[in-house]
């Protein structure tokens, strides 16, 4: 009996992570993440990596990094070479990282509540 209530309680802690993720309706932020990476020519946005500007932000535990420009200026590219550094940079237990990429071209990734829900 008890290894049945273990199944059910499994079950059920399941089926509510499924409501609360669809719930939470994330979107995927991998398709404009991998798109971007190949779009990056050899080092693109090394320049920026190596910045003062980034490296302070890098070492600052309440920064926080905006990029803005025009349209087509390439802040996707930059910011897929920023993430790809973190990733591969700055690993520990106690640091995490969330991006999302806002999507003209796809509603889902236009809305507030999709960029909350998928950082979430």
């Amino acid at each position: 009996m008890d290894a049945a209530n273990q199944l059910a309680t499994a079950y059920i802690d399941d089926q509510s992570w499924k409501k609360v993720t669809e719930w939470l309706s994330p979107a995927n932020v991998a398709t404009n993440h991998n798109a971007a990476t190949k779009l990056r020519h050899g080092h693109s946005g090394t320049w920026f990596l190596e910045s003062e500007a980034f490296q302070t932000w890098l070492k600052d535990d309440n920064a926080f990094l905006w990029l803005h420009a025009i349209p087509g200026a390439g802040k996707t590219v930059l910011a897929s070479s920023i993430i790809n550094y973190l990733k591969e940079n700055v690993q520990s237990q106690s640091t995490g990282l969330a991006y999302f990429y806002c999507d003209y071209k796809d509603t889902q990734k236009q809305e507030p509540s999709k960029v909350l829900g998928t950082i979430l």
